[in-house]
């Protein structure tokens, strides 16, 4: 069956161990060709610690990234294996635009630059206000801009803050699912990170085994392969 042959696997050949486009103390992480979710309580910094990953990724060599993250950085190994300085989309559904541009001028500090100056290596989608049509409901067509833009821009980090803006319901488990699987097929055709942010479910203490909300959350986590919780300290 010709539609079978590109999924059969072959123990003849080799399969090439993973690359990752960053690292924490040597510690790899962020799989290029997979999904990855960030959870946390609301207004627990999930965004915050996003950030800093951009800043690490598009910063490099950068006095301040060196000084506000050490031990944050891409592998040199990876940096050969894309043949380029990795480009990043940042796609924000949930944040006022202020707050938003907040993020994206705090990248461009850490990384060093100027900070009215556009750079062709960190582009920032902001699909809040984004509004019904006859024929699209929101979340759709959230969706369809989202996958417009990696067409048009070909990132290798994407971050899709949050990701139940571009689903009718946390607990619809078909569009869920449907959506989920794009997304993973998308980074694993595209060769991408691709970064989901997503609240977790609410607790009396701020814990981090909490789970991710919904459906959503579920099929989210059996895709993965990083799941980071951001955390609070009360100290």
């Amino acid at each position: 069956d010709e539609e079978l042959q590109p999924y059969w696997l072959d123990p003849r050949l080799d399969y090439p161990e993973p690359y990752f486009l960053l690292e924490y103390n040597g510690v790899p992480f962020s799989t290029i060709g997979g999904l990855q979710a960030m959870s946390g309580q609301k207004k627990n910094g999930k965004t915050f610690v996003l950030t800093m990953f951009m800043a690490a990724i598009l910063g490099r060599g950068s006095q301040r990234v060196q000084d506000f993250l050490p031990g944050l950085t891409v592998p040199e190994r990876t940096i050969d294996y894309l043949g380029h300085e990795p480009k990043v989309l940042f796609v924000d559904t949930e944040m006022e635009k202020l707050s938003s541009a907040k993020v994206l001028r705090r990248v461009h500090w850490l990384c060093g630059w100027d900070m009215k100056q556009p750079d062709p290596r960190f582009n920032t989608l902001w699909l809040r206000s984004v509004k019904k049509s006859e024929k699209e409901e929101v979340w759709s067509k959230r969706f369809r801009l989202i996958k417009n833009a990696i067409e048009a821009v070909s990132p290798d980090f994407v971050i899709i803050d949050g990701l139940r803006d571009i689903l009718p319901s946390i607990n619809d488990e078909t569009v869920a699912t449907s959506v989920i699987s794009e997304l993973s097929a998308i980074a694993e055709e595209r060769q991408m990170c691709i970064w989901n942010a997503l609240h977790q479910n609410p607790r009396p203490s701020n814990d981090i085994e909490s789970k991710m909300r919904g459906w959503a959350g579920t099929e989210l986590g059996n895709k993965v392969t990083d799941t980071l919780a951001s955390v609070k300290s009360k100290t």
